[in-house]
């Protein structure tokens, strides 16, 4: 295949030869985000724009016909694009969490597991992200949050408050940090995301449900009793699959580790 594929981002048309390698691809395109940043573009913006252009280069490498040139597949990971092509045979829904530090993930969870029904427990304490992205697009939402995750460091959060469900309890989180992070990465799936997804997101960790209106308030009194905010930390990002009830753990994606995307040189 010859000539260049054209995306607009911005307004801007970037063109893209098919035939150079994909690293010098991935530069190209890195170019644009400096002349944004240039630009006196928004940060939250140029987050955007970062996360569709790794997207598009993703898009190059399994969709284009170079992706098909002999050449080019001796120089890619083979059990990895075959991984990634059974991946986007599974349609079953998505979900994004944040990985919490390891001393609050297991202080919820000893709460949950105090506090949930034992037979509906079925899960690890979780700060949900996404409740059910596109399960197709898998190829996809690996990449953006891989490139969500090139940072130096954790996320900082605090839990802020107690919520009631009516039939269960969850804390709240505050994290303006971790709410960039999510708006950059429903930027790039805004016409595939569910209702719910859709909604203003309310960040919360689930200790209690499934019980009755009034264990529920008697739990919510109790930990309001001696509730004090206090700092947590965001350690990356997990994705899952739905499987019917229980989840399927699919990817971690760990701040701090500048690993390359899936699927880039």
């Amino acid at each position: 295949m010859t000539g260049s594929v054209r995306k607009h981002l911005n307004g801007d048309a970037v063109p893209v030869h098919v035939r150079d390698p994909p690293l010098a691809q991935f530069r190209q395109v890195r170019q644009m985000l400096h002349h944004l940043l240039s630009g006196g573009v928004r940060r939250s913006e140029v987050i955007g724009a970062h996360l569709r252009i790794n997207c598009f280069v993703a898009e190059m490498l399994f969709e284009c016909d170079h992706f098909h040139d002999p050449l080019t597949r001796s120089e890619a990971n083979g059990d990895e694009l075959r991984e990634n092509r059974s991946l986007a045979n599974d349609a079953r829904p998505l979900i994004v969490t944040a990985q919490l530090d390891d001393a609050s993930q297991r202080y919820f969870d000893g709460l949950r597991k105090q506090h949930f029904p034992p037979e509906r427990n079925h899960l690890s304490a979780h700060l949900t992200m996404f409740h059910a992205l596109p399960g197709d697009a898998v190829v996809e939402i690996r990449t953006v949050l891989a490139a969500a995750a090139r940072r130096d460091s954790s996320v900082p959060a605090r839990i802020c408050g107690l919520r009631f469900l009516g039939s269960g309890v969850a804390f709240n989180v505050h994290s303006p940090e971790l709410e960039r992070i999510r708006e950059a990465i429903g930027s790039g799936f805004k016409g595939g995301l569910t209702a719910q997804d859709r909604q203003t997101w309310r960040p919360h960790i689930t200790v209690q449900n499934k019980v009755s209106r009034e264990i529920a308030a008697e739990l919510l009194a109790s930990l309001q009793r001696d509730f004090r905010p206090w700092a947590i930390s965001i350690q990356g990002i997990d994705l899952w699959r739905y499987d019917g009830g229980p989840w399927e753990f699919a990817s971690p994606f760990h701040f701090g580790t500048r690993e390359t995307c899936t699927g880039l040189a």
